[in-house]
């Protein structure tokens, strides 16, 4: 499947189902709603092409006609619809085995539609600039005025059994305005000297959309947690630009690890963060 087209922007989850079938009030219908970007629309192929007003004229000898009058356009003064219908910004593909689908009793459109508008807002958007890197300072005041985690506003939350294994882990957060978060890496260990003999076992990096973010713009605090001694290296973002974002955490254990509490092999552990503005 084609995904939506680039710069769209979602105003709220609304897919319009389309197709040659779609004629009259329905492919003006499906036009309004392509203005604005206010929905996507789905289909295999355009709504009907026909897009002028028309009106009846009876003839001698009681010949009715019918014909086209009037051509329909947008506020620009370009004529719309006529001759090419409103098209699908996902266009679902007409493959041999699409068509035995269909023949099977399957809806390939419906289910085309419905991956869409499972999709969080903000999706397939490139945002204008990445979100803003606080400095230490501001870091540790978010921190201290509990600004939420990245991990915590994320749909997936993984098992220890999956996250205390060298692998990828992705996260999808899908954020209703922008706000301030947490991004961060942390770790625990028993003791004091135990953390330190950690670390000096692991390398920590940090990306946003693809550029390294140096470790020396994190701010790094050591805090005690449930009897155990933890470190914590972390910023806190703002200024989220509607879109797309991609945040990964890379985490490498030179060789294996013991927290004082339990044996962690060494590899790499990477946390992937797609994160969706409106």
């Amino acid at each position: 499947m084609i995904p939506p087209r680039k710069g769209l922007q979602y105003t709220g989850p609304v897919v319009v189902m389309v197709g040659p079938a779609c004629v009259s009030a329905c492919k003006f219908f499906s036009y309004d709603t392509t203005i604005n970007d206010r929905a996507t629309i789905v289909g295999q192929y355009p709504t009907s092409g026909a897009g002028g007003g028309i009106e009846a004229f009876m003839m001698p000898e009681s010949t009715y006609v019918q014909m086209t009058v009037a051509r329909q356009m947008d506020a620009d003064g370009n004529i719309h619809i006529e001759g090419g219908g409103v098209a699908p910004d996902v266009r679902v593909p007409v493959t041999v085995e699409s068509f035995q689908r269909v023949l099977a009793g399957d809806d390939v459109i419906l289910e085309a539609a419905e991956e869409v508008i499972g999709q969080p807002m903000g999706a397939g958007v490139t945002p204008s600039a990445s979100p803003k890197l606080s400095t230490k300072e501001e870091a540790e005041s978010a921190l201290s005025a509990g600004a939420e985690f990245l991990d915590a506003k994320a749909r997936e939350q993984y098992p220890p059994e999956e996250a205390s294994v060298p692998g990828e882990l992705t996260y999808t957060v899908p954020l209703e305005k922008s706000e301030t978060l947490i991004w961060a890496y942390y770790w625990c260990a028993s003791t004091k000297e135990t953390l330190a003999q950690n670390f000096s076992q692991i390398n920590v990096t940090f990306e946003m959309n693809g550029e390294v973010v140096p470790l020396d713009q994190f701010a790094v605090s050591e805090l005690e947690s449930g009897g155990n001694q933890c470190r914590v290296i972390y910023t806190a973002l703002s200024d989220w630009q509607s879109g797309e974002h991609h945040l990964t955490t890379s985490v490498t254990f030179k060789s294996a690890i013991n927290d004082g509490m339990g044996d962690y092999p060494a590899g790499d552990y990477i946390s992937k963060y797609s994160v969706f503005v409106p």
